[in-house]
C-alpha cells in the first residue's frame, strides 16, 4: 500500500457541545474520511451523536488558510505572511492603554490555547479585559453556583442522572442539544425515573416527560421560586423542616453542613399558589403534579440550560433552581454549550480572574508581572455599551453572536479588529488582521468538558494554516518582545505551567490526562448554602399592542451555535437548510401568514425578514427562531442595556417583545 492512502485512527474529542465525547476519526491521505465511536468512552457510551460523527464535513470547506489584512476597513483583505500580520497589528496596537483593547477565548479552542490568549492579554496589554462566550450562555450558572456551592463549576456527573427518581429539566432541550447525555434520561427512565419539563415551548424532549409545564418566560423566575416555596413547605411539613432528605445520619450531616435557610424562605414566602395562580399564566394543576412529585423524591436530579440563563434575571433563576436542588439534597446538571467553555473560564477567559490563586509572588516568579486586581471589561460593554478601541477575537463571532447587532456592527466598523478563526463569518466582515487558526481535530492539548472532566486532544491531520492557535499567539507575543514568557515548544510546555497557574487543575499530568478518562479538575463543592432571591421583578418587557409578541431564539437539532462549521456540513446543511420562524397556527392565520411566507419581525433593536412556519405546538402569542444562521441575523431585534443580567450581564434572548407582519411569499 503507498504511503499514502495508509489508514490511520487517531482518538481525540468532539468539536460541538459540552458532553465532550471522544471520537475516533480514521485519516486516509492527510484527510479525515470518517468518525466512529468508541465504545467504552464514558462520555457518549459508545453512543455519539449525528453531529459528532459528522464532524470532520467542515475541515475542507472554505477554510481560512493564510494571514490576511487591509489598510483600510472598506479596502480588500489580501494575503500576507505571518511576519507581516504581526507587525502590522503591532503598529496599530503598541500605544493603547489596557483599558483600550479587549480579547477573547473560546470554548470550541483548547485549554493550551486560551490559557496562552489570556496570558498574552494579561502580561503584554497588562489588561483583564478578556472574555468568552460563556458570558451569552452560561455566565449565570458559573456566577450563581459560586454563591451557592463556592465552585464555578458542576460539582455533580453525568451518571448520577441515572440514579434519579424524579429529573427535572428547565429551559433545555437534550433531545436535541446533548443527545448522548439525553440516552442517559432514557435509560433512568427505563428504570422507573420520573421526568419533569419546564419550557416556554413544547418540544422534542418534553414528549418524553411525565409533566410538561408551559412556562411564559415572563414568569419564569416567579414559577422556579414558587416550585421552591412550595416544596419547602410540603418537606417542613411532611419531616419537620429537614431538606427533602429521609431523617437517617447522612441526611442529618449534609443538614449540619447547609445554612441560609430561613432567609431564603423568607424571601419567596409571598410566592403561594394563589399568587401564581392570578399572576403567572401557569397550569396550576400540573403545578401542583410538579410540586408533589418533587417533594415525594428521595434522588431529585434537576438539569438546565440557556432557556433559564439567558434572561434578565438569569443568575436569579439558576439561584433559585440551586436553592431546590440543596432543599432536595439532590443534583444539578447545567447543560453547558461547547466542548470546552468550562476549560476557557477555568483559563482565566473572563475579566475577574487572577492567576495562581491570586498569589502576586507566583505571578512575579513565573510570569514577571504584578498581577492588576482591577476588573476587566466584559464583552457586552467593550463591543458595544463601554466600547474598546481594539479587539483581538479568537474562536467567537460576536458579529452574529451578541444582541443589539445594529449597534455592535457600527462599534465594530471604529475598531481595529483581530479576527483568528478557522472559518469566514460575519464578524471577518469587520477583520483588519485575519489569522487563520486550526479547528479542534487539527489542535493538540486538552479540553474540559461540563463535567470538568480533562480530555486529551490529539492533532489527527494538520491545518491549513499549518499552526496550532497557541503558536499564533506566542508569535505575536515575541514581536511585542516578550520571547522569554512566551517560548513554549509544545502543548504538553503550556499544560506544565497550567497546573501551576490554574488551582483547581493542580495534581493534573499531562500522561494522566493522556492515558485516563478519569482525570478532573477541581470540583469540590466549597460549601452548601440557601442564597436569598432578592428581587423577583418581571424585568421582561410585557407585550403591548406595539409589540404583541414575544420572541425566542432557539437551537436546532443539527446545527451549532453561529453555524460557522455546521452550515458547511453537508449532512447537516441536508437536515436543515434555511432558518424559519415558527409561530402559533392561529395567530398566522389571524395575520394572513401561511408556511413559506417572508414575514417581517420588528423589536426596540432591530428588525429582520424570514421564513414562516405555523406550528400548532408553539404557544399562541410566541415567535421561535434559530440564530445559527448568518442569511438572518435575528440577534438584531435582540435589545440589549436594561435587557441584561444586572449580575453577569448575560443578555436576554429568550422573551423579546416584538411584532410582525407578512411583506411577501
Amino acid at each position: 500500500m503507498a504511503p499514502s492512502s495508509r489508514i490511520k485512527t487517531v482518538q481525540t474529542i468532539c468539536p460541538y457541545c459540552g458532553c465532550g465525547c471522544k471520537l475516533n476519526y480514521v485519516v486516509q491521505a492527510g484527510k479525515i474520511v470518517k468518525a466512529e465511536p468508541i465504545k467504552d468512552d464514558p462520555a457518549s457510551q459508545g453512543r455519539p451523536c449525528i453531529k459528532g460523527l459528522t464532524s470532520f464535513e467542515p475541515l475542507t470547506v472554505e477554510r481560512l488558510k493564510y494571514p490576511m489584512m487591509r489598510r483600510r476597513k472598506d479596502g480588500p483583505l489580501r494575503k500576507t505572511t505571518w511576519a507581516a500580520a504581526f507587525k502590522y497589528i503591532k503598529e496599530k496596537t503598541k500605544n493603547l492603554k489596557s483599558r483600550d483593547i479587549l480579547f477573547t477565548g473560546s470554548g470550541e479552542y483548547t485549554n493550551e490555547d486560551n490559557y496562552i490568549m489570556q496570558k498574552f492579554a494579561r502580561v503584554v496589554f497588562k489588561t483583564n479585559n478578556i472574555d468568552c462566550c460563556a458570558r451569552l450562555c452560561h455566565a449565570s450558572t458559573v456566577k450563581a453556583m459560586q454563591g451557592t456551592y463556592g465552585i464555578g463549576a458542576m460539582s455533580s456527573f453525568m451518571d448520577d442522572v441515572l440514579g434519579a427518581d424524579v429529573i427535572l429539566a428547565v429551559g433545555t432541550n437534550p433531545a436535541h442539544n446533548y443527545p448522548v447525555f439525553f440516552n442517559r434520561i432514557l435509560d433512568a427512565k427505563k428504570k422507573g425515573a420520573k421526568l419533569i419539563t419546564v419550557h416556554a415551548v413544547p418540544n422534542a424532549t418534553s414528549k418524553f416527560s411525565d409533566i410538561h409545564i408551559n412556562v411564559p418566560y415572563e414568569s419564569l423566575t416567579a414559577f422556579i421560586a414558587g416550585l421552591l416555596n412550595a416544596v419547602s413547605i410540603k418537606s417542613q411539613s411532611k419531616i419537620d423542616g429537614f431538606f427533602g432528605c429521609e431523617a437517617d445520619k447522612k441526611a442529618e450531616n449534609e443538614r449540619s453542613k447547609v445554612t441560609g435557610f430561613e432567609d431564603m424562605k423568607k424571601s419567596i414566602s409571598y410566592l403561594t399558589h394563589n399568587y401564581l395562580s392570578k399572576r403567572s399564566g401557569i397550569d396550576m394543576n400540573l403545578f401542583n403534579r410538579a410540586v408533589q412529585m418533587i417533594s415525594e423524591s428521595k434522588d431529585f436530579v434537576a438539569l438546565h440550560g440557556m432557556g433559564l440563563t439567558q434572561h434578565a434575571n438569569g443568575t436569579q433563576n439558576v439561584t433559585a433552581l440551586l436553592n431546590l436542588c440543596t432543599l432536595k439534597n439532590g443534583k444539578t446538571i447545567p447543560m453547558r454549550g461547547k466542548c470546552n467553555v468550562q476549560g476557557a473560564g477555568d483559563m482565566g477567559c473572563c475579566p475577574n480572574w487572577a492567576p495562581f490563586g491570586g498569589s502576586r509572588s507566583m505571578a512575579k516568579e513565573v510570569w514577571g508581572i504584578d498581577i492588576d486586581q482591577k476588573e476587566g471589561l466584559k464583552i457586552t460593554e467593550g463591543l458595544e455599551n463601554n466600547p474598546v478601541r481594539a479587539a483581538y477575537i479568537m474562536g467567537m463571532n460576536p458579529a452574529q453572536s451578541m444582541p443589539n447587532l445594529n449597534e455592535v456592527h457600527t462599534q465594530l466598523k471604529s475598531m481595529f479588529v483581530i479576527y483568528q478563526h478557522h472559518h469566514p463569518s460575519e464578524t471577518m466582515k469587520f477583520a483588519d488582521v485575519v489569522l487563520p487558526s486550526a479547528m479542534l481535530p487539527e489542535k493538540d492539548g486538552t479540553v474540559t468538558n461540563a463535567e470538568r472532566r480533562v480530555r486529551r486532544v490529539r492533532k489527527a491531520i494538520e491545518s491549513p494554516g499549518k499552526k496550532q492557535d497557541w503558536e499564533i499567539i506566542c508569535g505575536l507575543a515575541k514581536e511585542f518582545g516578550y520571547s522569554k514568557q512566551f517560548g513554549y515548544k509544545s502543548a504538553d510546555d503550556i499544560f506544565g505551567e497550567i497546573i501551576r497557574a490554574v488551582p483547581e487543575y493542580a495534581g493534573l499530568t499531562w500522561k494522566g490526562v493522556s492515558e485516563k478518562d478519569n482525570c478532573f479538575a477541581d470540583k469540590e463543592e466549597r460549601f452548601k448554602k440557601f442564597v436569598p432571591l432578592e428581587k423577583i421583578v418581571q424585568v421582561e418587557s410585557p407585550r403591548t399592542s406595539e409589540y404583541s409578541f414575544t420572541l425566542t431564539t432557539t437551537r436546532l437539532q443539527y446545527h451549532f451555535c453561529t453555524g460557522e462549521a455546521t452550515r458547511r456540513s453537508k449532512t447537516m446543511m441536508k437536515m436543515q437548510p434555511k432558518p424559519v420562524c415558527k409561530m402559533n397556527e392561529s395567530d398566522a392565520k389571524k395575520l394572513g401568514i401561511k408556511t413559506g411566507d417572508i414575514m417581517l419581525i420588528k423589536s426596540v433593536a432591530g428588525e429582520i425578514k424570514i421564513e414562516a412556519e405555523a406550528d400548532a405546538t408553539v404557544p399562541s402569542g410566541m415567535l421561535v427562531a434559530p440564530y445559527h444562521f448568518e442569511s438572518v441575523l435575528i440577534n438584531k431585534v435582540i435589545p440589549s442595556h436594561r435587557h441584561l443580567d444586572e449580575i453577569t450581564q448575560t443578555p436576554n434572548y429568550k422573551a423579546i417583545k416584538v411584532n410582525v407582519e407578512k411583506i411577501g411569499k
